[in-house]
């Protein structure tokens, strides 16, 4: 078993990695989007490493799978299967079959979080609440430092349209379409903060009041992400984390007091620092920020035109949808995904992979209150556990809630919180012998069949980034010529990469 411990630290190692580096640099590709992308597929590609390695890895995944009962693997073998035939019956086959291997990969992934989770429970707890706290302080300390440009460079425009490491290792301060602070765009931070923001709470709940320093360091890291929620106008984040933080209130208030405390105190200390720096001071320095906390409040929206173009979709294809990924394909609409996680599989995987999707989702929830809401009140207040499962349903049910507003299923490090957090929740839910080569017995046909299915998606994966990676430069070209004359146009639409849009038209040669 310590070989198999050695390669899932490994895994782990890399996973975090990403999460740390992922959020706070760009190393090498013009796009942080694109790298990080290129980053979770060899993350993915790890997974499947490990899973190939160890009969025994292989015979703990299938015994986790079958902790989840006949009916929800049945659903999510249909799920997958529904999700092929559509890619099949698609215009761009490749780009569909692409995505449907990488939620493949995702759920390989979550499987072996439940596995990291179960083999250290509390170690896995630190050590991700610790790699949460290190991303979201290293990201500060670079808002931060680029904070402190505003006071001596005149009109240097405040975070989120510029950030220091760009500047200090790019020596550029602005870089097409904006910087946003190492994300093409600033919901895609969002995103990451709305799963963290729970996570950090539990953070500073979890640190012993005897290392009252860290204590205070991690509650300064809290309030500083706040912070950055308002300096930023997430809306989505603000209002998901609220409904999330109430729901906890009227149901647990009693039983995690600590917790509850903590991310409302943190919120409004967040929001005095956001009129401080991002109002007050820059008012006195005479310069502006170019966001405003609540701001974008208005009666219309593009995404009602976006969700009625979904619902059109889902009428004009109801059984199989135009294929998963083809919201992106080259098309007049504002963005290459609905801004609806519901509607977008309804759409492109049909009504079928839609309900499967949403049937899925509500069982995990049921399955997941059902046993945690009997377990929290029957505990002790503020005991380990309950802080725990009260943190990971604020944080799912927040995602849940964002993505019925955005793309939050969509992007690199949102996607991996995703699997960390479910995983961490299955870990919690099912309940397996751990460290007995004979608790994890599994036929060989089983374990060659989920090697084949690994295989095949890592495979697919592998070969659509050798043809797709090379040509990223190329392809954001052609589509900036496309839309040259395009008033209405977004000049960068991202989906699975920055410039996401599948399908474009071959180009003009003049002659």
């Amino acid at each position: 078993m310590k070989l198999i411990q050695l390669r899932f630290s490994f895994l782990s190692l890399a996973t975090v990695l990403f999460v740390v580096l992922g959020a706070s640099f760009t190393f090498y590709m013009e796009v942080p989007y694109n790298e990080k992308r290129l980053i979770e597929g060899i993350v993915l590609v790890l997974g499947v490493g490990v899973l190939c390695s160890s009969s025994i890895i292989q015979s703990w995944w299938l015994t986790i799978v079958k902790e989840f009962g006949q009916k929800a693997i049945v659903s999510l073998c249909l799920f997958f299967l529904i999700g092929i035939v559509s890619s099949v019956l698609a215009v761009h086959t490749d780009a569909a079959l692409l995505e449907v291997s990488h939620y493949f990969l995702l759920f390989n992934l979550i499987i072996f979080t439940v596995v990291g989770f179960q083999y250290a429970p509390r170690y896995f707890e630190i050590g991700l609440l610790s790699v949460i706290g290190v991303m979201a302080g290293i990201y500060l300390i670079n808002v931060g430092i680029s904070y402190l440009y505003v006071f001596f460079i005149p009109d240097f425009p405040l975070w989120p349209s510029t950030d220091f490491t760009r500047i200090w290792f790019k020596d550029i301060g602005y870089r097409y379409p904006e910087p946003f602070s190492n994300f093409v765009n600033i919901r895609f931070f969002n995103h990451l903060q709305t799963w963290t923001l729970p996570l950090l709470s539990l953070l500073v709940v979890y640190i012993p009041k005897r290392q009252w320093a860290f204590s205070k360091i991690a509650f300064i890291v809290l309030c500083g992400w706040w912070m950055l929620v308002f300096a930023s106008d997430a809306r989505g984040t603000m209002l998901s984390s609220f409904i999330a933080i109430g729901f906890i209130f009227y149901m647990y208030r009693d039983k995690a007091q600590e917790w509850v405390k903590k991310i409302s105190y943190s919120a409004i200390i967040g929001f005095i620092g956001y009129g401080l720096f991002f109002k007050l001071f820059p008012l006195l320095i005479n310069t502006a920020s170019r966001r405003t906390a609540f701001s974008r409040y208005s009666p219309g929206s593009e995404r009602l035109a976006l969700w009625e173009n979904a619902l059109n979709v889902i009428i004009e294809n109801p059984l199989f949808g135009i294929g998963p990924m083809h919201f992106s394909e080259w098309t007049d609409t504002l963005a290459k995904h609905p801004h609806n996680i519901y509607m977008q599989f309804a759409g492109e995987w049909g009504l079928i992979g839609g309900t499967l999707f949403a049937g899925l989702v509500i069982w995990g929830l049921y399955s997941w209150f059902k046993k945690s809401d009997r377990l929290i009140k029957s505990s002790e207040p503020n005991s380990p556990e309950t802080l725990t499962r009260v943190t990971l349903t604020a944080s799912l049910l927040a995602a849940l809630i964002h993505g019925l507003v955005s793309g939050i299923i969509n992007t690199p490090i949102s996607q991996i919180m995703m699997v960390l957090v479910i995983g961490w929740m299955v870990g919690l839910s099912i309940t397996t012998e751990k460290n007995k080569e004979e608790n994890f017995s599994s036929s060989l046909v089983s374990r060659i069949s989920l090697i084949g299915i690994n295989l095949l998606a890592a495979g697919f994966l592998i070969w659509s980034y050798s043809i797709q990676v090379p040509n990223l430069d190329e392809n954001r070209q052609q589509y900036l010529e496309l839309i040259e004359n395009e008033v209405h146009a977004n000049r960068l639409s991202p989906r699975y990469w920055d410039q996401g849009v599948i399908g474009l038209p071959e180009r003009k040669v003049d002659k």
